[in-house]
């Protein structure tokens, strides 16, 4: 009988390719259970940072069209078809028309605005004529205009005297109690009205109190709940709004001019109704109906006046900015996982050197061998991306997107056969130059990207730039390249002075250390997981310090008061400087005012103060100290004045602000620190224009400020901002309060990854570790010294990779603040300075190390347990 020769078989058989994984896989489960955790870490932060900023998103676009407030009203303006037209004639149905009109307006808005926006509010609003005031009252001189308003309904009002007014020949008017008791009038009494066509008496039918004060027709007449009066001294004037009833209004109608009648039909946001996805089409529908409002089909073509689409534009862009740094981060978390995975794969591959060789020898192929691996990594990727998706679902609701799931799956797939079965030969420097070749090529790319681009406009409906999400990452890992190949160089300056020690403990650790800056994936995870913590950390800390002062910037102290004008204020403020918790109170007058002989600008914000008092206020606060203040006192002109970077730049010859119709010389002395304002000082007004100097705002510093205002009595009813409270509210917003979260998140796992990088670098190479220690024992090195050894061994790559990782993180956040607009959510009018993070530094530059003395110590205390002699016979294993 002839015997046969076996021949091995290379073929790969599906018993051995699933055998072969279990069991190798139930030799090394906590390894793998590593991987798995790595993975899941991954796929949950995949799916929850894009998730929470789409979940936020909506609650943004809700947050700004609500602080908007009327600024996002769409008001449309149209006159009754008659006005202008002759004979005149009484209109009785005309309350009738103009709300058939409302309804006729609201059905030919476009579909995509009208489904966003309330029921309309009606009104009509005569234009304000002087009122001849009854004997003995002591109100300024007042002006009064007649309103009929309307929303679904007249606005509802319980009459404390008289009743609503009734249709007569006689103008019958309605008015609250406020105004009629500043106008010392009572229910029954006649006013005269001077309009253009003469004079009209105005018969007081009742006096009422609103039911709801809230009812937005109210905020179609603003004065008809109450008076309001501005100026000082001959200036002093009062505006108030006499209510009309759909039976009066016709009689008034005949009362005017005809052109002197405003008929408004405002249509108020509904923030509830409005999320991201409503954002392109609602400006668009708004954009539509402003630039061709004959779509409405009224003749004569009414006018129509909208910022929503504006405000909707605003808030799409922090959308956006959100968006790209949530891209950043995930970028971050996805590079650095995928980099511990490839260290895992990297330790098991070690461990399992000795089963994958003879594998080898007996003529299983590398193609057998990379798919067996491949079965034992698609089974770890499917449970970790399954575990971590699923535990993150629940936290973005509906907001769940599985695209950033698919790059987490091809990192656990390729990890494994990548890290096991590294290219050899004499192709591997080949291979690794190409990729740091590459890698240095993206890092310029986005170095060019990051200055050339802002997310706001790299940013769209189709969703971050790559480039742009990538390029903070690619610059730390570039940098950690250029680290790599440094490193040798100080290992071999170590290796240089160990040799001229006495002791052979350095020269051994300098050894070590030299064996140990052999594995560059270790060197390079450590130093991208710092870098990338260190960046997410920078950034978080450049977004509060940048709140931090834009609250100073809006607010200007600790707390702001504005009233009406009052030469009273000066004492209020004496009296504030003197309560406990406050260092300084200054009164000065703030007023938008037309603006003349600046080519570009028609408005500047003006400042009326007192030099001196200003320059200490602004020396008790972060605000910019403005030295050239002195410059106010006793310069040539007719009015010195500071003016803002931007206007003085543009500044002609002859600058003027407009007052009181009148226009008011300034010379420009020095240049302020603030955009678009004027600071005048309040000593060298001119007489004609004192009345300027009365001031109406009140900034008051100190830990007790907002305390102080509050209880003052002289400033009940007045409009108070509170710097903490305005910051608070700015930290509160969806966006930013979903963004800072994220970054904290994110650094957090990232520091864990660099630890967990440190434990498994140490792992890596344990039993060469173990085996060349125990031969140093048998030569006599005592066990303290063989944990310095080890500490030596260790030690180098991981101060390498933090001190190198911090600083590549802080230069690739500073590289990225401007394209991330930042400013966006801020709320600074220019982008944030740079903030480091000291708190999150000290702790990286502590925690990687005190993780090697950790290291250090366990196998310490596993050298105790073990023989020399055994671990030098089997060699470690």
């Amino acid at each position: 009988m002839t015997a046969r020769t076996a021949v091995p078989s290379r073929r790969v058989r599906v018993g051995s390719a699933l055998v072969g994984p279990l069991a190798r896989t139930r030799a090394d489960l906590g390894t793998v259970l590593v991987g798995t955790v790595v993975l899941a870490i991954a796929a949950f932060l995949a799916v929850l940072l894009p998730g929470v900023i789409e979940g936020t998103a909506d609650g943004a676009v809700h947050a700004a069209v609500r602080d908007a407030g009327s600024g996002a009203d769409t008001t449309i303006v149209a006159r009754f078809p008659s006005d202008g037209l002759a004979p005149r004639q009484l209109e009785p149905d005309s309350a009738a028309q103009t709300i058939g009109q409302a309804v006729r307006f609201a059905g030919a808005l476009p579909p995509e605005l009208a489904a966003v926006v309330r029921p309309p509010v009606a009104s009509v609003v005569t234009s304000p004529y002087p009122l001849t005031l009854p004997a003995g009252s002591t109100v300024a001189p007042t002006d009064l205009r007649l309103a009929w308003l309307w929303s679904g309904a007249e606005p509802a009002v319980r009459w404390v005297a008289g009743g609503p007014p009734a249709g007569t020949a006689t103008v019958e008017v309605g008015l609250s109690q406020d105004v009629a008791t500043a106008l010392s009038v009572r229910a029954g009494d006649t006013l005269t009205w001077n309009t253009h066509l003469g004079r009209v008496d105005l018969l007081v039918a009742g006096v009422f109190v609103p039911v709801d004060v809230d009812d937005p027709a109210w905020a179609a007449a603003p004065g008809v709940l109450g008076p309001r009066t501005s100026g000082q001294g001959s200036a002093r004037h009062t505006d108030a709004v006499a209510l009309l009833s759909a039976d009066s209004l016709p009689v008034a109608r005949l009362a005017v001019d005809p052109g002197a009648t405003t008929r408004t039909f405002t249509f108020r946001a509904a923030p509830g109704a409005l999320g991201v996805e409503d954002i392109d089409r609602v400006a668009q529908a708004v954009a539509a109906i402003r630039a061709a409002p004959v779509s409405l089909g009224f003749t004569p073509t009414p006018d129509v006046r909208s910022r929503l689409g504006l405000v909707l534009l605003e808030v799409r862009e922090r959308i956006d900015v959100a968006r790209a740094q949530a891209a950043v981060l995930v970028v971050a978390v996805l590079t650095v996982s995928g980099l511990a995975l490839l260290l895992i794969a990297r330790v098991l591959a070690d461990r399992r050197g000795q089963v994958l060789s003879t594998q080898r020898a007996r003529g299983a192929s590398l193609p057998a061998l990379a798919a067996s691996l491949a079965v034992e990594s698609a089974a770890v990727t499917a449970v970790g991306v399954a575990v971590g998706a699923l535990a993150a679902v629940p936290l973005v609701a509906s907001h769940v997107d599985g695209a950033w799931l698919v790059p987490v799956a091809v990192l656990g797939l390729a990890a494994g056969p990548v890290g096991a079965l590294p290219p050899t030969g004499l192709r591997r420097p080949s291979r690794r130059l190409a990729v740091e070749a590459a890698v240095l090529l993206l890092a310029a790319g986005g170095v060019v990207a990051l200055r050339l681009r802002d997310v706001s406009a790299a940013a769209g409906a189709t969703g971050p730039d790559p480039l742009l999400a990538a390029a903070p990452t690619v610059l730390v890992v570039a940098g950690a390249l250029v680290l790599l190949r440094l490193l040798p160089l100080g290992v071999r300056a170590l290796l240089t002075g160990a040799t001229r020690a006495r002791s052979a403990v350095p020269l051994l650790a300098a050894a070590r250390a030299a064996t140990a800056a052999g594995r560059p994936l270790l060197l390079l995870l450590l130093t991208v997981a710092v870098g990338l913590a260190c960046a997410a950390a920078t950034v978080d800390a450049t977004v509060h310090a940048g709140q931090e002062d834009a609250s100073w910037t809006a607010v200007g102290a600790d707390a702001t008061v504005r009233t009406e004008p009052s030469d009273a204020l000066t004492a209020v403020a004496e009296r504030l400087t003197a309560a406990p918790g406050v260092d300084l109170a200054v009164p000065a007058r703030v007023e938008d005012v037309p603006l003349a002989g600046v080519p570009g600008y028609s408005e500047a914000t003006l400042l009326v103060v007192d030099p001196a008092a200003y320059a200490r206020l602004l020396a008790r606060t972060p605000l910019p100290d403005l030295p050239q203040l002195r410059r106010l006192d006793g310069a040539a002109g007719p009015l010195p004045a500071l003016l803002g970077p931007d206007l003085a730049a543009a500044a002609g010859a002859t600058p003027a602000v407009l007052w009181n119709r009148q226009p008011v010389a300034i010379t420009v002395a020095g240049t302020g620190f603030a955009a678009g304002t004027v600071v005048v000082p309040r000593d060298a007004l001119p007489e004609a224009d004192a009345d300027l100097a009365a001031p109406n705002t009140l900034w008051v510093v100190g830990a007790g400020a907002a305390r102080a205002v509050t209880a003052a009595p002289d400033l009940v009813g007045a409009q108070t901002t509170d710097r903490e409270a305005w910051q608070a509210a700015r930290r509160a917003d969806p966006l930013t309060r979903g963004l800072t979260l994220l970054a904290r998140v994110t650094a957090l796992v990232l520091l864990g990854l660099a630890v967990l990088g440190v434990l498994l670098g140490a792992a890596a190479g344990a039993r060469e570790r173990r085996t060349t220690l125990a031969a140093l024992r048998t030569l006599g090195v005592t066990s303290a010294q063989v944990r310095r050894i080890t500490a030596g061994e260790l030690l180098p790559p991981v101060l390498a990779a933090t001190l190198g990782g911090a600083a590549l993180g802080v230069l690739s956040a500073a590289l990225a603040a401007r394209p991330l607009a930042l400013r966006l959510l801020t709320g600074q009018p220019a982008d944030p300075v740079l903030s480091l993070p000291w708190p999150v530094l000290l702790v990286v530059l502590v925690l990687l190390p005190a993780t090697v003395g950790v290291v250090v110590a366990l196998e310490a205390l596993a050298r105790r347990q073990e023989r020399v002699g055994t671990v030098l016979r089997i060699g470690g294993a």
